[in-house]
């Protein structure tokens, strides 16, 4: 569900950082300091292209919501798993993208 910026809510991927994920201490402990690490230790292209990353992933959990996840937005055809499984925030069937299927 969105939050009330449109967003969807950042989940750390390994569930909930309390050690009850199956992670043992160190490995949540190491996790979670590089997630608190200063944004100057980042390169700012680095973040920039993470924020993208977010930000198609926000739009694909959107068309999800929305029902049209899996349809291009160009023609309105659908979009082959393949292509999915490769990039699951494409937007584009192969013929609107130009890529050639595999």
């Amino acid at each position: 569900m969105p939050s009330a910026d449109g967003r969807y809510a950042r989940r750390p991927v390994y569930g909930d950082m309390d050690g009850e994920d199956g992670l043992d201490a160190e490995a949540t402990t190491a996790t979670t300091a590089s997630a608190d690490a200063p944004a100057s230790t980042v390169a700012p292209a680095r973040v920039q292209e993470i924020e993208r990353l977010l930000d198609e992933v926000d739009a694909a959990l959107q068309r999800l919501d929305e029902g049209t996840y899996g349809t291009c937005t160009s023609c309105g055809r659908p979009i082959d798993d393949a292509t999915l499984t490769r990039s699951p925030v494409t937007t584009s069937c192969a013929a609107c993208s130009g890529v050639t299927e595999s």
